[in-house]
């Protein structure tokens, strides 16, 4: 009986944002790996991380996938050949993500984006280029021939089970490639806000009222303050010649005060407000103190406070490598 050699590896990608809050705010991401060499091998292809302590990133915030630096990139080295007679086929994906935070109302997934590239191992002068297989379109068909092929997932989120790179190496030919990935947090999908959704909607009074809006403002007037007199007292509402059409155009006043002032002062009801906008009374003019949609674009919005959480509940994900004899890798 013939026994499927299978071996796996994993290295331990933590990404730890740390707030140190003092005049200035830095944040960091931290990266660890677990194992005394991180070298493992399933027939002659070994698979072997080159980070060794702390990777850290000054003052992080969401950024574009053009401005990644390269300190917070992570390396996978894939070396080695097969005496498979079926070949090897390998597998290298995204595991254990734990991207939640959860403030005292809500938990929220932090949307994590990865860019990634498989390049030759760079050698010395004079050696012969390594060899890491053709790029396939259609790996599913060519894996299994005389070539080594492979397939790379160049960029996306970071969710459990993504499968970065595949791909498979025959029998006697041999392969040194280093798989680099980067992890950030892609600004396109995360929007900080403490001010979301905004709460002080402006509206202004509009200034091209047809007569039956006009009609309408007045009629919410009378019944609010009773019919429109001049005369000095407790029952005046209008001054001199002005009335109440005066003051529903924005030209007059009542009490002293324009259907403006009425406005911005908040003097009436949340009713009486849809009443003056269903009747086009008043306009909405859109936000004077917060974040509004248009801004927000469907990104994930996070407080401050939901950022800070994320000293205590660190942003992590590992990276898992899969051998195994044959081509066994399912096509999703």
């Amino acid at each position: 009986m013939i026994k499927t050699k299978k071996q796996m590896f994993t290295i331990i990608g933590s990404f730890l944002l740390v707030m140190l809050l003092t005049t200035v705010t830095y944040a960091f991401f931290n990266y660890t790996r677990t194992g005394s060499n991180n070298i493992i091998k399933t027939g002659r292809i070994y698979f072997s991380s080159t980070q060794n302590g702390t990777l850290n990133l000054t003052n992080l915030f969401p950024v574009a996938s053009n401005e990644v630096g390269d300190s917070n990139e992570i390396e996978v080295r894939v070396y080695g050949d097969t005496t498979y007679t079926g070949g090897e086929e390998f597998e290298i994906s995204l595991v254990s993500v734990n991207n939640s935070i959860t403030s005292e109302s809500t938990k929220k997934a932090i949307p994590i984006n990865y860019i990634a590239s498989y390049e030759r191992t760079p050698v010395a002068t004079g050696e012969a280029p390594n060899n890491i297989g053709t790029s396939s379109n259609d790996y599913f068909t060519d894996r299994g021939s005389s070539t080594a092929v492979y397939q790379l997932s160049a960029s996306g989120a970071v969710s459990e089970g993504e499968q970065v790179l595949i791909g498979y190496i025959p029998k006697d030919v041999a392969v040194d490639g280093t798989l680099t990935i980067k992890a950030y947090l892609d600004r396109s999908n995360i929007a900080i806000s403490d001010t979301y959704p905004a709460i002080d909607r402006v509206y202004i009074v509009n200034s091209n009222m047809t007569q039956s809006e006009i009609n309408a403002c007045k009629s919410l007037i009378t019944g609010l303050y009773g019919p429109e007199s001049s005369a000095e007292g407790a029952n005046q509402t209008v001054e001199g010649d002005e009335t109440y059409a005066d003051f529903c155009a924005g030209t007059g006043t009542i009490f002293g005060h324009t259907l403006q002032d009425f406005v911005n002062s908040e003097r009436f009801s949340d009713e009486e407000f849809v009443y003056l906008e269903e009747n086009n009374i008043i306009i909405f003019q859109g936000y004077s103190n917060g974040t509004t949609d248009e801004w927000v674009r469907g990104r994930t919005v996070i407080t401050t406070d939901e950022w800070n959480t994320l000293q205590n509940t660190p942003i992590s994900f590992k990276i898992k490598a899969v051998a195994n004899e044959g081509t066994w890798v399912e096509e999703s």
